[in-house]
């Protein structure tokens, strides 16, 4: 009887985790976001995308994938692919933001994106990687039902099961997870050597903000190294299950603006994607708890 009563109540409790009713403003917010991103990011690769074609030297890492989709694009020219799949990335993009055939665009801008980094891997990093990840898992969620085109032309509830946001709030816990583990394997990372060259690469810094002189200091570098994978351990597990919510949104948003400011712009658009990140983490109002405020 006893099991039975536990079992129950684990049940209803993942039960309520997963498919509880909830409102969804935070997908509609990180749907606008990531439409916008898109469009910057790709605007921002033209330059960079042209100039490497326009070297001879430059090979495609792979022949075959390169001939596949100029064949499938229809297209010898190099030049005009880049168009073609950057056109297609931003117009997609574009209709994600507004909200029109938001899980179809979420797909074309998926594609567009993994084709323009498997064609040109050293123009890009692995922030669209993670971006094209969380357009993937959006097009399974209806952020476009909510204030968009097919909000006005479908009218239908505002309350929808939550896992799709689990899914999108897992993939960014499972990244924080990922990268704190590689970090306490690194020998390089635990003794704080990763730290200190780091903040001196040219590549990594030379921000909008410079780093003070007490970033020097031995001891310093040393709590770093192993601050900065406790804190993203952290925010993997607590996050995502709502455990001290506001206090880590506040925490985590600090930490990547941070970065923003004071690294290079070869990482900031890693810092854009995990800041616009946290608006997944933003409390809801749900259904299933009398209109309290719920964790989703």
């Amino acid at each position: 009887m006893r099991s039975k009563l536990i079992k129950s109540k684990w049940w209803h409790r993942y039960h309520e985790y997963f498919f509880e009713q909830t409102g969804p403003l935070n997908l509609v917010l990180f749907r606008i976001f990531l439409g916008l991103l898109v469009i910057y990011v790709v605007l921002d690769w033209q330059p960079a995308l042209l100039f490497w074609l326009e070297n001879p030297g430059h090979k495609y890492p792979s022949e075959f994938v390169s001939d596949l989709i100029l064949g499938f694009l229809n297209v010898s020219n190099p030049v005009h692919c880049v168009y073609i799949l950057s056109s297609l990335a931003i117009g997609s993009a574009a209709m994600v933001t507004v909200g029109f055939a938001t899980r179809i665009h979420c797909g074309i801008c998926f594609l567009a994106l993994m084709a323009l980094r498997r064609l040109y891997p050293p123009v890009v990093n692995n922030a669209d990687a993670l971006i094209a990840n969380l357009l993937l898992f959006l097009a399974l969620s209806p952020a476009g039902r909510y204030f968009g085109i097919d909000a006005v032309i479908n009218r239908s509830k505002t309350q929808y099961p939550v896992w799709p946001l689990r899914l999108l709030q897992w993939q960014i816990g499972a990244l924080y997870i990922s990268t704190a583990i590689r970090k306490f394997a690194s020998p390089a990372w635990r003794e704080g050597s990763s730290v200190y060259y780091t903040t001196r690469a040219w590549a990594y810094m030379y921000g909008w903000v410079g780093l003070p002189e007490i970033f020097d200091n031995k001891w310093l570098l040393q709590l770093l190294a192993w601050g900065i994978p406790c804190l993203e351990l952290t925010l993997g597990v607590l996050l995502p299950i709502g455990y001290f919510r506001w206090p880590l949104i506040i925490l985590g948003v600090s930490f990547h603006f941070g970065l923003f400011i004071t690294m290079s712009s070869i990482t900031r658009i890693w810092q854009l994607v995990m800041i616009g990140s946290y608006l997944l983490f933003l409390p809801t109002r749900s259904s299933g708890r009398k209109g309290r405020i719920a964790n989703s």
